[in-house]
């Protein structure tokens, strides 16, 4: 996530000041903290990339298998929101492989390539699946809320879910992780020889605002979207009976039990919207609110012992929503649950 090293990284640069004794224990409990978050973040990459590679490869199956017989305007709004939910597993996917790699391996790999290139262009791509996380789940609730209020209106903005896609993942990588491409760069870290990359903004100002955007982005706008988009749609299931269509359209239905329907698989896919964001304010904002606390009140593992600890458990949380994000997807609908007929056939032979 975001800054996630370059704050860890400060607090190990600071940690080791001392002399004596005070050296030893403090490098010890850091390697402790170290070795306990490499213990599970080894989990998250398991569980994260079997649990998103199921979502993912459902995901197309679903959309293969898709068919237009139920009417265009219903399966824009399908299509749209799996290709979101497969975006938010390839995102998550990036997560619980690229993200968790680039933690554990600079500590046990000596040979890491860690160079300007990659500071700047390999370093930041984490930041990008992030981005694309939270905001899969958020294009998925606002949506769901334009398709059902201008489905019979104008369907043009989804008329092309894979473009939507494009233009997410696009949009994430310039507003979320081309930044980064400036203010990172490799340095070595106070007394080793580890080389790391960390952010190197010109003024401190200029990175505390970015600091400030980056979680007001990240957090408040995102829950306002999706919360504003699960009210509307709750208040239009409630008067779905009385909904007002063009007579081209209503002549093309057969009753108004259409339109009920759209209405009723759009309450069901921002109710999963909101489930994830759930997942997302409890995996991310304790981090945004240490980050916060970090860049703004000047903390450190010096003037705050358990500086390490608290940030190695928000750390963890932090990269835990690539484990979240595919099982509340998988157990909110059935369409991407793996299939286990395969398994149960074979057991009970």
């Amino acid at each position: 996530m975001t800054l996630s090293l370059a704050v860890s990284n400060r607090m190990q640069s600071t940690s080791g000041s001392g002399s004596g004794s005070g050296d030893d224990s403090s490098d010890l409990e850091h390697h402790s903290i170290d070795t306990s978050t490499a213990i599970y973040f080894c989990f998250v990459g398991v569980i994260g990339t079997i649990a998103n590679l199921i979502v993912i490869f459902r995901g197309f199956r679903y959309k293969s298998g898709q068919t237009n017989s139920t009417g265009s305007h219903r399966s824009a709004a399908m299509d749209s929101t799996n290709l979101f939910i497969i975006s938010l597993a390839i995102s998550n996917l990036g997560t619980s492989t690229f993200s968790v790699g680039i933690f554990i391996f600079p500590m046990y790999v000596p040979n890491t390539p860690i160079n300007d290139f990659t500071c700047r262009f390999i370093w930041p791509v984490r930041e990008l699946f992030t981005a694309v996380a939270c905001y899969s789940f958020t294009c998925i609730a606002v949506g769901r809320y334009l398709i059902l209020f201008r489905s019979f209106r104008n369907t043009k903005v989804f008329s092309s879910p894979i473009a939507n896609n494009v233009a997410l993942w696009l949009f994430s990588y310039l507003l979320f992780a081309l930044p980064f491409a400036a203010a990172y760069k490799p340095v070595k870290l106070d007394g080793t020889n580890q080389m790391i990359c960390d952010t190197m903004y010109e003024t401190a100002e200029a990175q505390r605002a970015y600091v400030t955007f980056l979680i007001v982005c990240n957090s408040f706008v995102p829950a306002f979207l999706v919360c504003v988009s699960y009210l509307g749609i709750i208040r239009r299931l409630k008067r779905s009976r009385n909904v007002v269509a063009p007579i081209s359209t209503l002549k093309a239905l057969p009753d108004n039990r259409e339109i009920l329907s759209i209405a009723v698989h759009s309450h069901r896919a921002a109710r999963i919207s909101l489930l994830l964001l759930v997942s997302f304010i409890i995996t991310f904002v304790p981090y945004g609110v240490l980050t916060l606390l970090i860049e703004y009140n000047k903390w450190s593992s010096e003037t705050f012992p358990q500086l390490q600890v608290i940030h190695a458990v928000t750390f963890c949380l932090l990269h835990s929503g690539a484990v979240m994000d595919p099982l509340i997807v998988m157990l909110s609908s059935s369409t991407y649950r793996p299939d286990c007929s395969i398994f149960k056939r074979y057991f009970s032979r």
